[in-house]
């Protein structure tokens, strides 16, 4: 198969970190860059839609920051945008995945909430059997999947 290089929303984050460094501005100054770097990113994504069945779509971050949700452009508002499903994958390294999981949805609003079809775990090392009552109370909380550890 041969490659395709398509702008990412990280891809496009990186920019806008670049541009900001050299030009010494925090980015809010202007307030149509997330207007522009949607559009490449949707451009992009529709480009990859007609030649692919299949698209992952990365995000960056989390996707509840919710003092960052007005300007974001690679979580749950690409999602939103091009109508895809998400897999919430959580670093189980750092501590406190199920309070990670649990503390997300609650800071989605519904309709990302909805978007989420289930989970992944990430980094795990160990006696699978110790976490599976965590996976359990998981899935019962939540009325979700753990696809994956």
């Amino acid at each position: 198969m041969q490659e395709r290089l398509s702008w990412s929303p990280d891809y496009v984050a990186s920019r806008r970190a670049s541009y900001r460094s050299r030009a010494g501005t925090s980015g809010n100054e202007r307030p149509d860059h997330k207007r522009v770097a949607m559009g490449a990113v949707l451009e992009s994504y529709e480009r990859l839609r007609r030649q692919y069945d299949w698209i992952v779509v990365e995000g960056a971050g989390s996707p509840a920051e919710i003092n960052l949700r007005d300007r974001d452009i690679a979580n749950m508002g690409l999602a939103g945008d091009v109508d895809c499903p998400a897999l919430l994958i959580a670093d189980i390294d750092r501590g406190g995945v199920f309070a990670q999981i649990v503390g997300t949805l609650e800071l989605l609003s519904a309709s990302e909430r909805d978007r989420i079809i289930g989970f992944v775990i990430n980094r795990f090392r160990g006696d699978l059997s110790m976490l599976e009552p965590g996976l359990r109370r998981l899935e019962e909380r939540t009325d979700k999947p753990v696809f994956g550890v």
